[in-house]
């Protein structure tokens, strides 16, 4: 099992909330996690909470291009996004830091966190 990162928040938006609950789940685990579900007040509220703040995203590449904007926030550490299959280009957002396939592991997620933290966060 995978060692939970401590001061590390990840906020979760999908293009579905079931898709957003499922992902938020499978990473509950390692580190903390808030649903992003409807506005970016929201996530911006979540940012008072002390720590690095990461926000992983997963749609359709049309989705993202047309509904999705990334936060700008001096809190917001990255950007990863978990792009569904199908028709479509990679999203062409500002700001993504990292575009992975829908069917990436928690683990492969996590490992994608950890290399945009710029010091250890574990216990």
């Amino acid at each position: 099992m995978s060692q939970r990162l401590f001061g590390l928040h990840v906020h979760v938006h999908a293009q579905t909330i079931g898709q957003a609950a499922v992902l938020a789940r499978s990473i509950a685990d390692q580190a903390q996690v808030a649903l992003y579900v409807e506005t970016e007040a929201q996530l911006r509220a979540g940012f008072s909470l002390h720590g690095r703040h990461y926000l992983l995203v997963q749609g359709h590449a049309e989705w993202l291009d047309r509904l999705f904007t990334v936060p700008c926030s001096p809190y917001l550490s990255g950007v990863i996004v978990l792009l569904e299959p199908g028709a479509g280009t990679p999203p062409r957002l500002a700001g993504i830091d990292r575009c992975l396939p829908s069917s990436a592991s928690p683990d492969d997620i996590m490992a994608v966190v950890k290399a945009l933290t710029p010091s250890p966060l574990t216990d």
